[in-house]
């Protein structure tokens, strides 16, 4: 997997590879895990995954910006979003990519 990015299927299929399942226990798995982290955080309920990292809901205030092709100021509404901060052991596996 040296790719720079992933897709859902094919983390499917690695993961099915590398457990000796099959695509379909794969997928099965996968979704379950997917469904119950996508249920946690909708009830802002941070996920906390020893050794990997945490998973949480963020609340943005409102705040002002300016229209990159007007000029004009506008309010941007407040919003949820979900953040991930990885464990300091999955920080340590990862390689420094030189520019």
């Amino acid at each position: 997997m040296s790719q720079n990015s992933i897709q859902k299927k094919e983390l499917i299929r690695q993961v099915a590879k590398d457990n000796n399942f099959t695509i379909v226990e794969s997928k099965k798995y996968l979704e379950a895990l997917l469904t119950t982290i996508e249920e946690q955080l909708q009830q802002n309920v941070s996920i906390n995954l020893r050794g990997f990292g945490k998973f949480e809901t963020r609340q943005r205030k409102q705040r002002r910006a300016r229209n990159p092709r007007t000029g004009k100021e506008v309010q941007v509404p407040p919003k949820a979003t979900v953040t991930f901060s990885p464990s300091p052991a999955l920080k340590k596996t990862i390689p420094v990519q030189n520019p």
